[in-house]
């Protein structure tokens, strides 16, 4: 785990929504120093090193029990981040995805004033960046369906919230379109922005239950109902 990932974060799964963990270390392949042209472990390959002599085994233990392990046992030294990803996801089988993944994306700024804590209290997950309502009382909160109106809109969950968890969702800002949940569309300025009646929690380019409005190409501002 050190050698191939680092220091672990786990992100819970759960009610439709799956479960996944990344790590900490840079498999990017950049090089680096004043003139970025040093070059450091900073992929699988060179990180995993010459495994001919002295195997190096990785153990995934999934929920469910099931355990695969995958023993690394040739010179990796040159070799590419996906060769070394795809014989990862052979010994995972159908049990998980291996995949490069940027943990950039999983922090979004602490904006007090624009956000709230919600604990989902429902047996569905709620999905990161999917519009979100209150379910009971302001204390919860739910994933939107396809009949809630606009009324119900209270905002966007800034990250994925399994059955019983707490998350942040934002109530007002501007967002992008590669960000949002099941868009359908293309955002334009003064674009009209709804939620989906046709994917729970989406978002839908048109006037039907409008929240928000395009600001510039690909972004807009919206404001929940908090």
């Amino acid at each position: 785990v050190d050698v191939v990932v680092g220091f672990v974060n786990q992100v819970k799964g759960g009610g439709g929504v799956k479960g996944y963990v990344f790590g900490s270390l840079d498999v990017s392949g950049i090089q680096v120093g004043l003139n970025s042209n040093d070059t450091v472990n900073n992929t699988l390959g060179r990180r995993l090193g010459d495994c001919t002599s002295a195997n190096r085994t990785l153990t995934v233990t999934f929920e469910d029990g099931t355990i695969k392990n995958i023993v690394f046992a040739s010179n990796y030294t040159n070799t590419s981040n996906a060769t070394i990803i795809a014989e990862i996801n052979s010994a995972l089988g159908s049990s998980g995805i291996c995949d490069e993944y940027n943990p950039a994306l999983e922090y979004y700024p602490e904006v007090l004033d624009k956000q709230i804590t919600i604990q989902n209290n429902t047996t569905q997950g709620i999905a990161r960046f999917s519009a979100v309502a209150y379910n009971s009382s302001k204390r919860y909160g739910r994933q939107m369906t396809t009949t809630d109106s606009a009324a119900d809109f209270v905002g966007i969950a800034l990250q994925q919230i399994a059955p019983g968890e707490c998350g942040r969702v934002l109530v007002e800002g501007i967002i992008e379109n590669i960000q949002l949940q099941s868009l359908t569309g293309t955002i334009n300025y003064n674009s009209d922005i709804s939620i989906s009646s046709a994917v729970g929690g989406g978002f839908v380019v048109d006037s039907s239950k409008q929240i928000g409005k395009g600001v510039a190409t690909n972004w807009f501002e919206f404001r929940g109902n908090k």
